[in-house]
C-alpha cells in the first residue's frame, strides 16, 4: 500500500454524543448521540480543511483507484487532578461509541464518501489538564 495523504485534525473540545446510543428494535436500527453532535463535529471538521486538501481529497477519489483510509481518535478529558493526567480514561463513553460518532460526522463525503472504505480505526480516551481531540485520517492507494 502508498500512503497518499494524512491529515491531522485538533479539536479544541472532547468529541463525544451527549445522548447514549439506544436501539429502536421496530426498524432495527441504532442512534449513537445526537444530530446535534454529529453537526458540530461535521462544521468543526469542516472549518479546519483547506480548499486546498479538500481538491486533493476528491483528485484522490476522482482517479478510480482503490482507497482504503485508517483512522485514529485521541480524546483527552479535563481534570484538575493532576495525578491523573496522561492515565487512560475509564469511565463512560465508550471510545467506540465516540469514534462511530465521529465517523458518521465526516462520512457524508467531507472526508471520504463513505465509512466502508476504512479498514482500520482506534479510538483511545485520557485524563489531561485540558479538553481536546485530536484525529489523524491516513488515506492508502491498494
Amino acid at each position: 500500500m502508498k500512503k497518499l495523504l494524512e491529515l491531522n485534525l485538533n479539536y479544541k473540545y472532547v468529541i463525544k454524543p451527549l445522548k447514549r446510543p439506544t436501539v429502536n428494535w421496530r426498524t432495527r436500527s441504532i442512534s449513537n448521540g445526537s444530530k446535534e453532535d454529529e453537526e458540530a463535529v461535521s462544521y468543526d471538521t469542516n472549518l479546519q480543511i483547506s480548499k486546498e486538501v479538500r481538491q486533493e481529497i476528491k483528485n484522490i477519489f476522482a482517479s478510480k483507484k482503490d482507497i482504503a483510509v485508517t483512522v485514529e481518535l485521541v480524546n483527552f478529558y479535563a481534570t484538575k487532578d493532576k495525578k491523573k493526567h496522561g492515565l487512560p480514561k475509564l469511565t463512560v463513553p465508550d471510545a467506540s461509541n465516540v469514534l462511530k460518532l465521529w465517523e458518521d460526522a465526516v462520512s457524508n463525503g467531507q472526508l471520504y464518501p463513505d465509512d466502508n472504505i476504512v479498514f482500520s480505526s482506534q479510538a483511545s480516551k485520557y485524563w489531561a489538564e485540558t479538553s481536546s481531540a485530536k484525529v489523524k485520517v491516513c488515506y492508502y492507494e491498494i
